[in-house]
């Protein structure tokens, strides 16, 4: 939409500014009728000018719409006739191509029937070969079962007999190593009463040596006891 220009603003700004110099001019200097007159029929003029360009410029911009909304429409319609051509030909390639299905369905539908007839007849033929295959396995199976149950009671008994054998063995195994246990817990009883003897001949050695060490002090502080009294008296009688 348009919209006025800033100019007709500014004109009315403009009236107001010339009456409030025309009010002030007309205190200050004497202006007469016809000045004024010319004058503000120039204004008049300049603002009818600018008027009249204003509403160019709208009807030309209208003009402008116009003539882009032509355009559009006619864009729209040759767009819509081209769409409407390719709809019209890929119809004629789409029915073209049902067409082509649809024979090629009849061929397939009619050489699958021939290869089902033909594997109809391989069927039967399979069938009645697996079915003698089949009774012959079946004999096979019995003897294969047979054999089987005959190493199975073998099995089982060498298994049993491997388990005696194992149980024995680890009787014996167990035996023996209590028997080692026992010795160990003798060695190490004796171990310990032997680390008590010698632990309580440290002790009783440790205390002889303390013992004997005191009294090694207890003279050593005689003897100087002594020597210094012996001292004190050579002294005093120097004196």
């Amino acid at each position: 939409m348009w919209a006025p220009s800033k100019s007709v603003m500014k004109n009315g700004g403009m009236q107001k500014s010339n009456d409030t110099w025309k009010s002030s001019s007309s205190h200050n200097t004497p202006i007469t009728d016809s000045a004024m007159l010319e004058r503000e029929r120039k204004q008049l003029e300049k603002i009818k000018l600018r008027q009249q360009q204003e509403i160019k410029q709208m009807v030309d911009y209208e003009l402008s719409l116009q003539k882009r909304r032509e355009q559009n429409e006619q864009k729209l319609k040759e767009d819509k006739l081209k769409e409407e051509m390719r709809a019209k030909e890929a119809a004629k390639r789409q029915k073209e191509l049902d067409e082509q299905k649809k024979k090629e369905e009849r061929e397939r539908i009619k050489k699958e029937e021939e290869e089902a007839e033909k594997q109809k007849q391989k069927v039967k033929e399979q069938y009645k070969k697996d079915m003698m295959r089949a009774e012959e396995e079946k004999k096979k199976a019995k003897e294969r079962e047979k054999k089987l149950r005959k190493e199975a009671e073998e099995q089982k008994k060498k298994q049993e007999e491997f388990k005696k054998k194992t149980e024995d063995i680890l009787n014996q195994q167990q035996e023996s190593v209590e028997k080692r246990r026992k010795e160990m817990d003798k060695r190490d009883q004796e171990r310990k009463r032997s680390l008590e003897r010698k632990q309580k001949e440290r002790s009783e050695m440790a205390e002889q040596k303390r013992k004997e060490t005191e009294a090694k002090i207890s003279q050593a502080k005689e003897n100087i006891n002594k020597l210094l009294e012996e001292q004190r008296e050579v002294i005093f009688n120097i004196s």
